[in-house]
């Protein structure tokens, strides 16, 4: 400024670790390191096997009081890191030279952190996304937890994972959060490499290994359309974007809080193309990915936040059912007893739901906790076709708030690294009568 004299100033790699107050501190020291200088001074930064170095000056007047102090962090190729509470973690490249960084990083039962590419700050930006792991309690996820005058009392949206778009802070993007029972550990990936330019970020809890477990989808990256558990109150997010299409959209879109009724799915129902009939929408790599669907075999299922939706009201017709269908189970590598649960809440239709062994596997029990009782109800089980009727997942209908879930639990004996488990809502009455909500499918051995 017009009262610089001279200037000291450091421009290495030494520092880059240093805070604000370090920098400066060490500035006012001088020593050796430390540069002195006045007028114009042009430095170049030649790229290395170094990362980036720090840029920090301290402006003296002519009675060489210490005036202005500024600080920049340049870096010759991009960097992330995680910051909680102060504390800044390194987020590692698995691959080199794939703009792709990721880290396992500590954090608190409840709060916030940033994440920093090339030390800018950003956050997750408005309804792209959950943003956090844990009970969804954050006005800016997109799960619609601001849509219901009632949500204290449903069931509420707890996510392990997380996915959706970045940006700056200083440009509207909104802080990460936990909102867990304990601390934890979270895995934090930060993808650079979209068309786009704009950073994605994946967030998922760390939990203890369990060899027992086989598959577990939650749908936690389900989180576009109403939430028909709620009834009119369950409105929910719709993605900003010129198509609707599970075919377009790369599933980290931002979103338009409350753009969703609460029967609405965004996308509308889709496919993959080994599940797909004539006519179906089949869904993009980028969207399977980030909805954590790569592997499933899917006919015409649709987005609820938090949920999975079989079928489409289309009265007399199978014309809109589908069915979902597991990955193989490709950790068994001899015949296995394992158990299968899962939870399922219907529409206001009342056809049967077919749950169906391929591959290998007999069901040999069932034991059903019918909308939502505490204690289970034992339900006989043999053959491949467990079939769950309106007498163990009543109807619901569509003004009801807060609609009960059933839990399903099933034992299997004799499956291999064959087996495939088919939700088929594709052999009832028809594609109205057979819908349903599908959640927190679990197999273990």
């Amino acid at each position: 400024n017009a009262y610089t004299v001279s200037y000291r100033y450091i421009f290495d790699s030494d520092h880059n670790e240093a805070t604000e107050a370090e920098l400066r501190a060490l500035l006012e020291a001088g020593g050796s390191g430390v540069k002195t200088d006045k007028g114009v001074k042009e430095l170049e930064l030649v790229k290395s096997d170094k990362a980036g170095v720090t840029l920090a000056v301290l402006s003296y007047d002519d009675a060489n009081r210490p005036g202005e102090f500024t600080s920049t962090f340049v870096s010759t190729e991009d960097m992330a890191s995680v910051i909680v509470d102060g504390k800044e973690t390194q987020l590692a490249r698995p691959t080199e030279g794939v703009d792709i960084f990721e880290g396992k990083v500590a954090v608190p039962a409840k709060s916030g952190f940033t994440v920093e590419i090339n030390k800018v700050a950003y956050g997750f930006a408005p309804y792209s996304g959950n943003g956090g792991v844990g009970k969804v309690e954050n006005m800016m996820s997109a799960a619609p937890y601001y849509s219901s005058s009632t949500i204290a009392d449903s069931r509420g949206y707890d996510c392990k994972m997380a996915v959706g778009r970045m940006a700056a802070t200083a440009d509207g993007g909104n802080d990460f959060w936990t909102n867990l029972s304990e601390d934890a550990q979270i895995l934090v990936r930060v993808d650079l490499t979209y068309a786009d330019g704009t950073p994605r970020y994946w967030l998922e809890l760390v939990e203890a290994d369990d060899p027992n477990l086989l598959l577990e989808q939650n749908f936690d990256l389900f989180v576009w359309g109403g939430d028909y558990t709620l009834a009119s109150g369950g409105k929910g997010t719709a993605p900003i974007a010129d198509s609707e299409s599970a075919a377009d959209l790369d599933g980290t879109e931002e979103g338009t809080k409350g753009g969703a009724t609460y029967t609405t799915p965004k996308p509308d129902i889709w496919s993959t193309a080994d599940g797909a009939a004539d006519g179906d929408v089949i869904a993009g790599d980028l969207y399977l990915k980030n909805r954590n669907m790569t592997g499933w075999e899917v006919r015409r299922i649709a987005e609820h936040p938090g949920t999975v939706r079989l079928n489409k009201s289309a009265s007399g017709s199978h014309k809109y059912s589908g069915y979902l269908k597991t990955p193989k189970l490709a950790a068994l590598t001899a015949p296995t007893n394992i158990t299968l649960e899962f939870d399922i809440c219907r529409f206001a239709g009342d056809g049967d739901i077919y749950i169906t062994v391929e591959g290998a596997g007999t069901y040999t029990a069932a034991a059903v906790n019918i909308d939502g009782a505490a204690a289970a109800t034992t339900v006989a089980a043999s053959g491949t076709d467990f079939v769950v009727t309106n007498d163990l997942c009543s109807k619901q209908a569509n003004t009801v708030i807060n609609k009960p879930w059933s839990h399903v639990e099933l034992s299997i004996a004799g499956a291999t690294a064959e087996t495939q488990i088919k939700f088929d809502g594709s052999r009832g009455k028809d594609s109205a009568s057979d819908r349903c909500l599908l959640d927190n499918i679990k197999i273990t051995k």
